[in-house]
C-alpha cells in the first residue's frame, strides 16, 4: 500500500475476507461433489488425460479424491468457517483498535460477495415462478448441469484441436 493508512486497510481486508471466501469454496465443493457428482467430475478429469489410478470402480486415486471432495474438505472448511465467525475479535492492528464504522465496513466486504452467491439463484427462482414454472421444474433447472451430447463434444474438441494446430504452426 502506498499511503500511511495502507497497512490498516490491508488489515481490514486480511481479517474480514477470509471466512466468506472459504464459504464460497465450501459451496463450490458441495456443487461439484454432490450436485454435479464426484464421479462425473472425475470422469472429466480422466478425459483431460489423468488416467493413472483414476479408473472407474477400482482406481485408488479416484477413491481418494472422491472421499476428499465429498467429505474431508467440506468438513474441514465448515469447521474453519464456523470457528472464524464464532471466534470473532474486534479489528485491531498492533495497539490501534478500529472504530465501529470500519468494523461495519469490514463485515460489508466480508458478506458482500455472498449476496451474489445467494442473490442470483433467488432472483432466478423468482423469475421462473413469475413465468409460471412449477417448483419441480425450478429445482431441476437450478441443479441440472449443463451437458453436451457426444456429437457436440466431438465437434467442439475437433474445433479446439484445429485452432491449437493453427496456432502452433503460425
Amino acid at each position: 500500500m502506498c499511503t500511511d493508512g495502507g497497512i490498516l486497510l490491508f488489515t481490514v481486508f486480511d481479517n474480514r475476507c477470509t471466512a466468506s471466501t472459504l464459504l464460497m469454496i465450501f459451496l463450490e465443493f458441495v456443487a461439484i461433489a454432490w450436485v454435479y457428482g464426484a464421479d462425473n467430475f472425475l470422469d472429466r478429469v480422466e478425459e483431460m488425460g489423468m488416467t493413472w489410478g483414476m479408473q472407474r470402480g477400482n482406481g485408488v486415486l479416484r477413491w481418494f479424491w472422491k472421499i476428499m471432495w465429498m467429505f474431508v474438505s467440506p468438513a474441514v472448511l465448515a469447521v474453519v468457517i464456523i470457528l472464524a465467525w464464532v471466534d470473532h475479535q474486534p479489528l485491531h492492528y498492533e495497539d490501534y483498535t478500529f472504530p465501529q464504522g470500519i468494523e461495519i465496513f469490514g463485515w460489508f466486504i466480508e458478506l458482500g460477495p455472498l449476496l451474489f452467491v445467494f442473490g442470483v439463484p433467488i432472483y432466478d427462482v423468482v423469475k421462473m415462478r413469475r413465468k409460471g414454472h412449477t417448483w419441480g421444474y425450478i429445482f431441476s433447472a437450478l441443479f441440472k448441469p449443463a451437458t453436451l451430447d457426444e456429437n457436440q463434444w466431438e465437434t467442439r474438441n475437433k474445433k479446439l484441436a484445429m485452432e491449437n494446430i493453427a496456432y502452433i504452426e503460425s
